[in-house]
């Protein structure tokens, strides 16, 4: 039986599949470009609200939560390569942890 291929991209080198570290913005760049998106994709309606994640990012983080895993689908299309799908997961830092060192 032939089985479906996975729809988030498969990384060669996790960071942080089952260590739950906090990534650092290079590590989350390598896993999900699409988070450091800087305006929409080309093509969607004017009606459409662009947030760029990685303001959203660095909010979760000054307010104490971790990005500990990213991964992002693959792409078909190169006109959605930069923009596709992605899935971030944050947990909170322990007190002694805060603020976090971002790798800007």
């Amino acid at each position: 039986m032939k089985e479906k291929p996975n729809m988030f991209a498969q990384n060669d080198n996790p960071v942080s599949i089952h260590e739950r570290v906090e990534l650092l913005d290079e590590q989350i760049r390598a896993l999900a470009p699409s988070v450091f998106a800087l305006q929409p994709m080309p093509g969607v309606t004017s009606r459409y609200a662009f947030v760029p994640t990685a303001q959203l990012v660095a909010r979760l983080r000054d307010a104490g939560w971790a990005p500990v895993s990213a991964v992002q689908q693959r792409v078909k299309l190169d006109a959605r390569r930069g923009f596709s799908t992605f899935w971030t997961t944050f947990r909170p830092l322990p007190p002694a942890s805060k603020p976090s060192g971002r790798g800007n």
